[in-house]
């Protein structure tokens, strides 16, 4: 099965889009090898494209999607896979952030950090529009993971602290997609409202 690497931007970020189409087996023929095909029938009907039986829709090869996307649910960036199941789709990422910082003077100082992990997760409907051009509905929800301590120190004593917390927050997603049926080049444009 040949695989396409293939450009899809996401929220104005260039990502990475993966694709391998699912290829039909050759028809057996009953012909002997080297010889020549039988010549067609003079009263056969012209063979017709998938995408012409379909009204210019073809059938879909690229299911799957391998990306990066920046300023999405995740808020910061993440790195996400997609999966399509006929006229639906559905995602999960994961995005990692961590800043530190700390100062000193003479014998005192101080330190803090915190550490931000976010999965989101969506289903999308794609079945309005063509199997190019489609509007994009969907829900989801990204789980955020927050941490952050911080320390101080001097001459004679050290204090820390920490804390974390798991908050689930929901979202929804609607837009325009295209995403041409056998890869290539994918165009989202759209607003994902956090709440």
């Amino acid at each position: 099965v040949p695989m396409k690497l293939l450009l899809r931007a996401s929220q104005s970020l260039a990502v990475l889009f993966v694709a391998a189409p699912v290829l039909a087996d050759p028809l057996p023929t009953d012909s002997p090898p080297g010889a020549a095909p039988a010549p067609a029938a003079a009263d056969a009907a012209p063979s017709t494209s998938p995408a012409e039986k379909t009204g210019g829709d073809e059938e879909r090869t690229a299911k799957n999607a391998l990306y990066l996307e920046g300023l999405g649910p995740a808020l910061f960036y993440s790195i996400n896979y997609e999966r399509m199941f006929g006229d639906f789709s559905g995602r999960i990422g994961f995005g990692y952030l961590s800043v530190s910082a700390s100062s000193s003077s003479g014998s005192s100082g101080a330190s803090a950090s915190a550490a931000f992990i976010a999965v989101p997760l969506e289903v999308t409907y794609l079945g309005i529009g063509s199997t190019r051009n489609m509007l994009e509905l969907g829900v989801g929800a990204t789980i955020f993971k927050v941490g952050a301590g911080g320390s101080a120190f001097n001459a004679v004593s050290k204090t820390s602290a920490s804390a974390s917390t798991t908050v689930g927050m929901p979202n929804a997603i609607g837009g325009y997609r295209f995403q041409p049926a056998d890869g290539g080049f994918v165009f989202r444009a759209g607003i994902w409202p956090v709440f």
